[in-house]
């Protein structure tokens, strides 16, 4: 891993689609691999620090993003430009990591995929009152009580700035599933904030 590894090359310029598009059609073996460099230097620290976000430890953390970036460029001819290519990659990531946590765990994971929830934009796009008020290093302590799931989609939402649309297709679930998780999480971070307050 080259964390935080930052400089200049002939391709910097280039938007994410633009080097991918070169990369697939580039004949010469040289040009590709300085131009997948280009790409790897730009994602490497991005997809560490989400694998490190799910399974909480820096060696495994750096053990899945290799996974994940070596996927990555194996699977980069399947990638479709008419959506976000962060997007794309957050989703390798996570269905790796948590597929690695179920394997440890031995968990089983929820699905709601088929359950319909109607939620109004306004209500999405609006945070809880709640959340509003905590304070930075409250609301770290008490998003670490809360399961890989939930943590994950709030920071997909608010951390990422991630549209719900995006979220739906990072997870693989439908739009109104997403919604209702993210109200559920938001509602469950809510409850630890009044928790906390009422036990000061």
């Amino acid at each position: 891993m080259a964390f935080l590894k930052n400089k200049e090359t002939p391709y910097s310029g280039l938007t994410d689609k633009e080097l991918i598009a070169a990369i697939l059609s580039e004949n010469k073996k040289e040009m590709q691999r300085q131009m997948q460099e280009e790409l790897y230097d730009r994602y490497a620290d991005k997809v560490f620090f989400k694998c490190m976000a799910i399974v909480k430890n820096r060696e495994t953390a750096k053990d899945l993003a290799h996974d994940v970036l070596v996927k990555m460029f194996l699977k980069l001819k399947d990638y479709k430009s008419i959506s976000p290519f962060y997007g794309w990659v957050f989703a390798i990531a996570y269905n790796h990591c948590m597929s690695y946590l179920a394997k440890q765990k031995k968990m089983i994971q929820e699905d709601i995929s088929a359950v319909e929830f109607q939620l109004s934009v306004d209500e999405i796009e609006s945070e809880n009152q709640e959340l509003k008020e905590m304070q930075l290093t409250q609301l770290e302590n008490l998003i670490e009580e809360l399961n890989e799931n939930e943590r994950l989609i709030l920071f997909m939402r608010y951390q990422d700035g991630m549209p719900v649309k995006e979220i739906a297709s990072a997870l693989e679930m439908g739009e109104s599933a997403v919604k209702m998780r993210l109200k559920r999480s938001r509602d469950r971070l809510a409850d630890l904030f009044k928790q906390a307050a009422y036990e000061r």
